[in-house]
């Protein structure tokens, strides 16, 4: 485990490495298994970046995602916006469930998607997913 968080440069100090690991060994026999790690990773936070969510999901993914669908670099995701990618990616949605994804990912009601409310929305999404 200290390898791979070592060679992925997350910034974690020897200390924290050392914490991380005897916090994943809910076992207590030393070694972590591959259920352990999973677990683990899915609470493992750096400042406020998130390093693994449910073994898969990471924050520059996220952004990645969010910029691609910001077709104007306005920093904001759009109606319009999500729309075209879901059309992009061949899925239909319908006006009641375009206007449900915008309402729940809105945080401040301002009819646009921030950065930060696509990233925060999917985060509570998945982990209400894993619970």
């Amino acid at each position: 485990l200290k390898k791979f968080v070592s060679d992925m440069e997350y910034g974690f100090t020897e200390t924290e490495l050392d914490d991380m690991c005897y916090e994943m060994d809910t076992s207590g026999d030393g070694r972590i298994s591959v259920d352990e790690f999973i677990n683990g990773m899915a609470t493992t936070k750096k400042g406020n970046s998130y390093f693994i969510i449910n073994g898969s999901i990471y924050i520059e993914k996220l952004k990645s995602d969010f910029r691609a669908m910001d077709s104007d670099g306005s920093g904001y995701v759009t109606r319009s916006e999500l729309q075209d990618m879901a059309n992009q990616l061949h899925y239909i949605l319908s006006q009641e469930e375009l206007d449900t994804t915008i309402n729940d990912m809105d945080c401040d009601s301002d009819g646009k998607i921030s950065i930060e409310e696509f990233i925060a929305t999917t985060i509570k999404i998945k982990e209400e997913e894993s619970s």
